[in-house]
């Protein structure tokens, strides 16, 4: 799962650390190596959804030519471009679906019920008096105290989703 902005790599913890590692390795070698910036630059690219992008810019020596890291960064523009359409998709998808259930609460609000203070619990045959208490779809009634699941008619036993 690749974060959106890409700036902490794919999520996959392990795999990151050892591409980032390897990047160092590349960019700081041990004395009397020369730094490879060709192949840190190429695993970069190959890598980018691996790699934390402000962190590798960071570590890359300053006299890196730009026109190298130029593939680099337009696989994490082309990316976070993707990822940002994708979280457009997803905020609609939950703006509909939160809209929808406004109208079915808006919808349900406006059925009343009108209880009898002197009518029974079917749970503990207690009247319901002023209690508060809680109401199935299939008009069962019952103290909020006497419902012990609130998708399951205490009384029928019928699953409600």
């Amino acid at each position: 799962s690749n974060n959106s902005n890409n700036s902490s790599g794919s999520g996959n913890i392990e795999e990151d650390s050892l591409f980032l590692e390897l990047y160092k390795v590349y960019l700081n070698p041990p004395p009397g190596s020369e730094p490879k910036i060709e192949a840190a630059v190429q695993l970069l690219q190959s890598h980018f959804d691996h790699i934390d992008t402000t962190e590798a810019i960071e570590l890359l020596p300053p006299n890196t030519p730009l026109h190298q890291l130029l593939p680099f960064m337009q696989s994490v523009l082309q990316q976070n471009t993707r990822a940002r359409r994708n979280d457009q998709v997803v905020k609609e998808l939950l703006t509909g679906e939160q809209r929808r259930l406004q109208v079915n609460r808006t919808e349900l609000a406006k059925e009343s019920l009108k209880i009898e203070t002197s009518r029974q619990c079917p749970v503990c045959k207690n009247r319901l008096g002023e209690s508060v208490f809680a109401a199935y779809p299939n008009g069962v009634i019952v103290h909020y105290r006497c419902m012990k699941d609130k998708y399951t008619c205490p009384v029928t036993g019928t699953v409600f989703s």
